[in-house]
């Protein structure tokens, strides 16, 4: 595929049914691959009503597009290679809510197109004001294939702590 601009745009929709009811979202934005600079805005698509915090959904973005993390060269270099990839994220919250994804991804004209397909049961979350710093370990498995794992601490307004535990599984065409 060439190498990639030091800045990369990308376009994202994210669809689905969460605690039995309908979404959808559209978001555009900018970053610079392997540098951990990710920058997005999520939209209602239709003025439907959201009816879950976007924080929960607001970090599909960072799993989908791991090219902007700031990992290592390796890493990075394995998504590069691929004009298309797929995803599929397991989320379990620590109140028992859960969000299952599958993220699907393509280069085209030097920018990454993703679509996102999500259901989930999230009731009963507290209200979550932003995220904390993330790391995310890879272990690549069979040719063509990375699993990994993460956990995202959301900060609630209370000043407390939400934890989702993630598992990820990454197909490389």
């Amino acid at each position: 595929t060439g190498p990639l601009h030091m800045t990369l745009k990308h376009h994202i929709r994210i669809q689905g049914t969460v605690n039995g009811k309908d979404f959808q979202l559209y978001g555009t934005g900018e970053g610079k691959p392997a540098e951990g600079d990710l920058h997005f805005q999520l939209n209602t698509i239709n003025e439907l009503h959201l009816h879950f915090n976007i924080h929960l959904v607001g970090v599909l973005p960072l799993i989908t597009y791991p090219i902007y993390g700031q990992c290592q060269k390796t890493v990075s270099e394995l998504f590069k290679l691929s004009n298309r990839y797929e995803c599929e994220c397991s989320i379990i919250y620590e109140n028992g809510g859960f969000m299952k994804s599958l993220h699907k991804i393509e280069v085209k004209e030097n920018q990454l197109v993703g679509d996102v397909f999500v259901m989930g049961d999230i009731k009963e979350m507290p209200e979550l004001v932003g995220v904390q710093p993330i790391l995310e370990t890879y272990y690549p498995t069979v040719a063509g294939e990375v699993y990994t794992k993460l956990v995202i601490p959301w900060k609630k307004k209370d000043g407390g702590f939400l934890i989702g535990s993630y598992e990820n599984k990454y197909r490389l065409d």
